[in-house]
């Protein structure tokens, strides 16, 4: 269903058809960065492997931990920064202050409030209002979207958190790694 006459905005949404991403749940996100331009640090090797956050990356590290501190319906799991995107997993905690939960919409102009999108949408601005304040980074930080995964049971949780953990030893292998890109 096309939402637009206009062929650059008609993109076929990633989204499970009449999900409702606003129900409690945990979710594995995936957000990139423009184009994957590796912005938020490099991996290094010694004296561990893991990530060397740049000063955009520590904004992403702390902006992502500080969902929790504006969204008390959110609680967060395992994530990790890597140089061009990140992963995490978000739980949507069940909604008890009113009683409702938010309904789904099929008005596309705007998250629904309390939902994934609107927890992805504020984390992305932050960090883009942030960078962009300091002058780390002109134009675009992010992608258009993010990608996502329901976590359906703990195996699923598991290995989720697994993939997310090792994601900086197997960056060298990473389709998503600059290198890789050039030579594929």
């Amino acid at each position: 269903m096309s939402l637009t006459n206009d062929p650059k905005r008609d993109r076929r949404s990633i989204r499970i058809p009449g999900f409702d991403y606003s129900g409690a749940g945990a979710y594995f996100v995936t957000i990139c960065t423009y184009h994957r331009q590796p912005l938020f640090g490099v991996i290094v090797t010694d004296p561990m492997p893991g990530m060397s956050l740049s000063h955009a990356g520590r904004i992403v590290e702390d902006h992502w931990r500080q969902i929790t501190a504006h969204r008390p319906s959110v609680a967060l799991d395992t994530f990790v920064v890597m140089p061009n995107h990140i992963h995490g997993i978000v739980w949507l905690l069940p909604q008890t202050t009113d009683g409702q939960q938010a309904q789904v919409t099929e008005d596309r102009s705007a998250p629904v409030p309390g939902s994934l999108a609107s927890v992805i949408r504020s984390f992305k601005a932050g960090v883009t209002s942030a960078v962009h304040r300091l002058g780390l980074q002109y134009g675009p930080i992010w992608q258009r979207n993010y990608y996502e995964s329901v976590i359906r049971n703990e195996r699923e949780l598991t290995a989720v958190r697994r993939y997310i953990i090792e994601n900086p030893l197997k960056w060298t292998f990473d389709p998503d790694n600059p290198i890789n890109r050039r030579h594929s």
